[in-house]
């Protein structure tokens, strides 16, 4: 069984009780890809979360790319092509951690700002309470829990997860910075990003501590929840500020010459 390493796993996960808290929808109907893309309801390993999060980041990387690659006289469609398509990758990224937070015993909410700055929590935590349930999709996803499998194997596999996926969200502003970023625009979020991926590197180093262990969950429920506050209120900011600008131009257009 790839997705776990742990040999106790099937013991824990088939007893009576958990099973029957923990089981499909409380039926044996199995569900598919549409449910497991779409819906926030289930409970998956860690080595799925690791493998699909990976595949849907590359995707929005290659888009990203590409929309890069356009020159600038035919990007206005294709801008707004991907960005519809990167709504819907992160549509998917946020109902998949919302059911690996399931299979952790957390609320999915946390999971919304909570993949980002805990990775080593809902990727590589090793739990007595794991109640993914994979086999509830038709699909098997075999290829995506092998590359989970992959990057879980040690402490550098995990590293280099976590490297490789800050890496992916850097280079397509590295590509953007001569063309539409300013300087400290470019420098703010490349500090942004290297501190993602240093904070969650230093949480692999003692995630097997016990005195660790014992406050990460709620560590990161705490933190979770202020980071999605804090996320609101920026957007809300954001387009406050866009509407009070556009209001200001159609006055300026409009005032007597």
């Amino acid at each position: 069984m790839v997705e776990n390493k742990n040999n106790n796993y099937r013991k824990r996960y088939n007893r009576a009780p958990n099973h029957r808290k923990y089981r499909n929808g409380g039926n044996g109907k199995r569900r598919g890809l549409l449910n497991f893309l779409f819906s926030f309801e289930g409970r998956i390993s860690k080595n799925l979360f690791i493998g699909f999060s990976l595949f849907f980041t590359l995707l929005s990387f290659a888009f990203d790319m590409i929309s890069v690659a356009i020159p600038a006289e035919n990007n206005q469609v294709f801008d707004t092509v991907f960005s519809i398509i990167n709504l819907f990758l992160l549509w998917f990224v946020i109902t998949l951690g919302y059911k690996r937070a399931h299979s952790l015993g957390i609320s999915g909410f946390y999971s919304i700002i909570g993949t980002i700055l805990f990775k080593p929590f809902f990727c590589f935590l090793r739990t007595d309470r794991d109640f993914a349930n994979d086999s509830a999709y038709k699909n098997h996803f075999d290829n995506f829990k092998k590359v989970g499998y992959f990057f879980d194997r040690n402490i550098f596999t995990r590293i280099l997860y976590i490297v490789l996926l800050g890496v992916l969200a850097a280079v397509p502003y590295m590509l953007l910075k001569k063309n539409t970023l300013s300087i400290q625009d470019f420098t703010d979020i490349m500090l942004f990003i290297l501190g993602i991926v240093v904070f969650n590197i230093l949480q692999l180093f003692v995630i097997n501590k016990k005195w660790f262990r014992r406050y990460y969950s709620n560590t990161v429920k705490v933190l979770s929840f202020i980071g999605y506050n804090l996320l609101v209120i920026a957007v809300s900011v954001f387009f406050y500020s866009a509407y009070i600008l556009m209001m200001m131009m159609q006055t300026m257009q409009n005032a007597p010459k």
